[in-house]
């Protein structure tokens, strides 16, 4: 296309619009027809669809996510046997001793600690005596 293929009509731009002509009119495109109108309802119909369908998605699905694992938590929490009750297991198995050997591997243990704190004492109070003494020279 040649810029002499161009044909300008100067009387648009004496209409008082300042030069500024609406592209409906300029190229004849039907704005307010009822198919466009039509079109364009059915556009923001789809548009707030697929807006509350994203909603249920994100808000609805977390919730019911939320609620299942709620309910699996509530479900472990009153599986479990309370402390205060004692089953025929917890009350044989108090009733088992314990071998002759682990008892006086303890016993030997025990006096062995008494053994060295009587020791530690009796060190102790006789460093103190020695203190005292040097003081006094």
């Amino acid at each position: 296309m040649k810029s002499s293929d161009i044909g300008l009509d100067p009387d648009i731009f004496d209409s008082g619009n300042n030069g500024q002509i609406p592209l409906s009119d300029l190229y004849t495109l039907s704005v307010f027809a009822e198919d466009v109108e039509q079109r364009a309802a059915e556009g923001k119909r789809k548009e707030k669809e697929n807006l509350e369908e994203l909603r249920h998605n994100l808000f609805q699905k977390s919730k019911e996510r939320e609620t299942e694992k709620l309910k699996k938590i509530h479900k472990q929490i009153f599986q479990t046997v309370p402390m205060f009750v004692e089953t025929e297991e917890l009350k044989r198995a108090e009733r088992i001793e314990e071998p002759e050997e682990v008892q006086s591997v303890f016993l030997m243990a025990e006096t062995a600690a008494v053994v060295l704190i009587v020791f530690f004492l009796a060190y102790e109070k006789k460093r103190m005596k020695l203190i005292k003494k040097r003081k006094r020279r």
